[in-house]
């Protein structure tokens, strides 16, 4: 009984961390958002970093463009491109998340791993889950914790 009671709880709180994250898809963008999204789109259309485009962060816009490049093409327009990569963000997280807790499953209790874990996907750097400077550090930042602690 003790360990379906918990199995609810685990589930109770992913499905709660889910919902944020749909919310914060549709919601949450600033203007450092805006400069991610445009720098990429610079970057898509041809121009070259370091000759033509001279914004501070240009190099963490690899990412969002590797991202942006099927959506346009598929699609043909950037329409709804922020919603897209704020779902690619939410989706980065998540699965980054997780690893934590598989990372920390292994040496921790589980319910010290997944409240980490949870802590970890509900706590961000900016308040929008774009993949922008500040969240590939962490990111990146979180995949060599993982590797250290491994």
């Amino acid at each position: 009984m003790n360990a379906v009671k918990n199995n609810y709880f685990y589930i109770f709180f992913t499905l709660i961390a889910a919902g944020c994250g749909l919310v914060w898809a549709f919601t949450n963008l600033g203007y450092d958002g805006e400069y991610q999204i445009a720098m990429c789109s610079r970057l898509l259309r041809g121009d070259k970093m370091f000759l033509e485009m001279w914004e501070p962060h240009q190099t963490s816009a690899f990412l969002p463009a590797a991202l942006m490049w099927p959506y346009i093409r598929i699609l043909g327009t950037t329409t709804g491109i922020v919603v897209y990569l704020q779902i690619c963000g939410i989706l980065i997280r998540g699965a980054l998340a997780f690893l934590v807790y598989r990372t920390l499953r292994c040496d921790l209790a589980k319910p010290i791993s997944y409240g980490i874990a949870l802590l970890y996907f509900m706590i961000s750097p900016k308040d929008y889950a774009l993949p922008e400077f500040s969240n590939q550090q962490l990111w990146f930042s979180t995949l060599l914790f993982c590797c250290f602690w491994s």
